[in-house]
């Protein structure tokens, strides 16, 4: 199976809004950083997908995550983040875009 495989498999998961609206976030966040490895991670209570320069995921920027019920980008460098407009909520380490 190939890795877009293996990712359709686990996307198909999900209620079809879930999965539409992931995948519609990874088509955007692939335009803005082509080139990017995509780190996979599934388990128990979420499947992530992280961008970063590598694989290794301690250098991901941001994930897309998808939960039962919703799906979310985080920032995994929030806080050293420029939030001039106040849109990022959370804590130091796990941020949120809002609006």
């Amino acid at each position: 199976m190939t890795p877009k495989q293996q990712l359709d498999s686990f996307l198909k998961k999900y209620d079809p809004e879930i999965d539409r609206v992931a995948r519609r976030a990874l088509v955007e966040m692939r335009q803005r950083l082509p080139g990017a490895a995509e780190i996979v991670y599934d388990n128990y209570n979420a499947l992530a997908i992280g961008f970063g320069p590598n694989e290794k995921s301690s250098l991901a920027i941001f994930s897309v995550v998808l939960y039962p019920r919703w799906v979310s980008l985080f920032f995994l460098q929030g806080a050293k983040l420029p939030d001039p407009a106040r849109r990022l909520q959370g804590t130091e380490t796990s941020f949120e875009v809002s609006g």
